[in-house]
């Protein structure tokens, strides 16, 4: 079933009301997003950012969908509440209006390659920091007009990562040739971070940023990922292979109620457990908890590639209570179809060495690369995880993890009872 339709701001202005997510006459376990008919093939599907948040009383859930330069980003409706509706999320103040014509590509606009939640920015509104490779960064806001819009040096590639500080009005704003920064609602200033005593030598510092309460995190294309005091100076010096820090996320994967760091790239994943990383100091280096290497996934006809790591996300997707890691590896052979791509899904309950399981098109093609970025969106309030691609974008409702198979509590089939 392929019959989603974006949701683009100058759509609502021209009073069209675009269908909403869910069709609940298909029980299809796997829901697919097009790309809009003027959005380049290789674009949608690059970034993802999936919103949950309860607003005048009414839970509101929507998937961010982004790509690389030169369009803009769209915002599907999961659900109001218990009832699915099309979103409000304003997206033409993601280009420029000068190069912008109706649903049209933003010439140049180079936005859209890095997606990340801001918890407080909007005051009660569903809000995102949304940057690119053009130098500049935006915040935008459903149903608010205006976006602030911050800007770096030129060729710098500020806005190539974002992360938002948790319950602040802040946003940490990663730039490949500059490093990191952070900056804020209620000025245009951008604040360096600071290194500190630690000796930062990695190529390509700021690829990657992420930010919880007791630390934040800035990575890179090489060698290295550097540890921050919030509002302070570097704390720890996190030693990786080669490229292995250029995707990182937060969230607590180990179990044991602390913020933990993930990073990904170059086909490892490692997670650190917060409560290690709370000790470190001096710029040391700190060993992970638990390394990840691809497996081929002979279940699935599934050999893995070289990109394991290259999007990673962490959220609840079987209802129990744990949260769960995808990681994508857009790279990898699916029934022999080259680089049609996977994520592979690690059990919070379990984890280990070993995917639980691998979501993949059930009609792999070559060179779709799903897995170019994944997240887990919330619908009816249960986690789901999604997977990008090449051109589409992959609700997968069932897995192979317990209590999010068919039939499982709370499920119609494979979907959440509305």
């Amino acid at each position: 079933m392929r019959t989603l339709a974006p949701l683009l701001f100058a759509l609502l202005l021209a009073g069209c009301w675009p269908p909403s997510f869910l069709d609940y006459q298909d029980d299809a376990p796997v829901q697919v997003i097009e790309r809009p008919k003027s959005f380049p093939l290789e674009s949608f599907g690059s970034t993802m950012l999936a919103l949950a948040e309860d607003i005048d009383g009414v839970r509101q859930e929507r998937l961010l969908v982004g790509s690389n330069a030169e369009s803009p980003v769209f915002s599907f409706a999961l659900s109001d509440g218990d009832v699915i509706l099309p979103s409000e999320f304003e997206t033409a103040r993601l280009c420029d209006a000068e190069t912008r014509t109706g649903d049209e590509p933003c010439v140049g606009a180079s936005v859209g390659s890095a997606i990340a939640r801001v918890d407080v920015w909007g005051q009660g509104e569903l809000c995102a920091a949304i940057g690119g490779t053009g130098d500049k960064m935006v915040v935008a806001c459903e149903r608010v007009a205006a976006a602030k819009r911050y800007e770096g040096s030129t060729n710098s590639q500020f806005g190539v990562s974002v992360a938002g500080i948790p319950n602040e009005e802040r946003v940490l704003v990663g730039s490949k040739e500059d490093g990191a920064f952070v900056v804020q609602r209620s000025s245009d200033e951008r604040v360096a971070v600071d290194a500190g005593d630690c000796e930062v030598s990695a190529s390509g510092f700021g690829r990657a940023v992420a930010a919880a309460e007791g630390f934040w995190a800035v990575g890179s294309t090489g060698t290295q990922i550097l540890l921050v005091e919030p509002d302070g100076a570097g704390f720890a010096l996190l030693e990786v292979p080669d490229g292995a820090g250029a995707t990182l996320a937060v969230g607590d994967v180990v179990g044991d109620e602390t913020v933990d760091l993930v990073s990904g790239g170059a086909g490892e994943v490692r997670i650190w457990d917060g409560d290690d990383l709370a000790g470190a100091e001096d710029c040391d280096d700190v060993a992970p908890a638990e390394s990840l290497t691809c497996k081929d996934y002979s279940a699935r006809s599934i050999e893995c590639g070289g990109e394991f790591g290259a999007s990673l996300a962490i959220g609840d997707i079987n209802d129990d209570g744990a949260a769960d890691l995808l990681v994508g590896d857009p790279s990898a052979t699916v029934s022999g179809h080259g680089r049609a791509g996977t994520a592979f899904v690690y059990d919070g309950d379990e984890l280990g060495p070993v995917a639980a399981d691998a979501l993949t098109d059930s009609q792999p093609e070559d060179d779709a690369e799903v897995g170019r970025s994944v997240a887990v969106g919330s619908v009816l309030g249960r986690g789901e995880a999604v997977a990008g691609s090449r051109g589409e974008v992959f609700f997968f409702f069932c897995s192979d993890l317990a209590g999010d198979r068919p039939g499982s509590p709370g499920l119609d089939g494979c979907r959440p009872r509305p």
